[in-house]
């Protein structure tokens, strides 16, 4: 990603974190496999499991067509490293 153009969408990843670790305590940092994890299995969702969004960050990605260009994707994951990332992580798309 270009460092000189703004990211079309920027949203908080609490949300998306705390559904699939719902035990994660508040201020809690997460690993990079454990973020790695996380985001994988929400984009694995986003491209597999077509649903009407509903909540956020799904509304804005649908509204900036993020969505339909997932749609059917094939998520890989390559290897995290031990960075810590803290548990309200920004994603910008």
């Amino acid at each position: 990603m270009d460092a000189d153009v703004a990211p079309v969408v920027e949203f908080a990843m609490e949300d998306v974190i705390h559904r699939y670790l719902p035990d994660l305590s508040e201020g809690e940092w997460l690993r990079g496999r454990e973020l790695d994890f996380v985001v994988s299995q929400w984009l694995f969702s986003l491209a597999t499991e077509r649903q009407s969004p509903v909540g956020e960050p799904e509304k804005a990605l649908a509204d900036a067509g993020f969505l339909a260009t997932i749609e059917g994707a094939t998520v890989t994951v390559e290897p995290a490293s031990d960075v810590p990332v803290a548990s309200h992580a920004a994603l910008a798309v």
